[in-house]
């Protein structure tokens, strides 16, 4: 098999995150490990990554900065994205690793309700998330949602 096939068989991952630093070096990991990448700076830009391109997996930063274009449904925070995309985008099995840098008890007590995977503080740990990726994504495979915890 060449590389084509292999390309076209790998996971599609979505970064969304609105630091440009996250999206580049969590971009150069997943890439490193035979992942294709998209990535999103806004709520908008992952929605209709989303729309577009159905990942495999999201990686999804809960909090954005306000976005002039979107004035009607305003998604600043991952949750609100998360609601749309388990209710409106036809991706209810997608799964999503909330990536943020707000304090774990922030969060942490939504994350179940919200049916993330994982939840990872930043800086993130690669090793860790590049785990939490993998079962996720397993996981999907087997059709057989489940919640692998949450990480600090």
């Amino acid at each position: 098999m060449g590389a084509k096939s292999n390309l076209a068989r790998a996971k599609k991952i979505l970064v969304a995150d609105d630091n440009p630093i996250i999206l580049k070096s969590v971009s150069l990991v997943l890439r490193a490990r035979g992942y294709r990448v998209l990535t999103a700076a806004t709520g908008a830009e992952a929605i209709g990554a989303v729309n577009h391109d159905r990942p495999d997996l999201i990686l999804l930063d809960l909090n954005f900065p306000p976005d002039a274009e979107n004035v009607v449904m305003p998604l600043q925070h991952g949750f609100q994205i998360m609601d749309w995309l388990w209710e409106m985008s036809g991706v209810p099995a997608t799964p999503v690793i909330i990536i943020s840098a707000d304090e774990p008890g922030e969060y942490q007590k939504a994350t179940p309700a919200v049916r993330a995977a994982a939840a990872f503080q930043k800086p993130l740990d690669n090793a860790r998330l590049l785990d939490a990726i993998r079962q996720a994504l397993e996981s999907k495979r087997a059709n057989s949602p489940q919640i692998t915890g949450i990480s600090a």
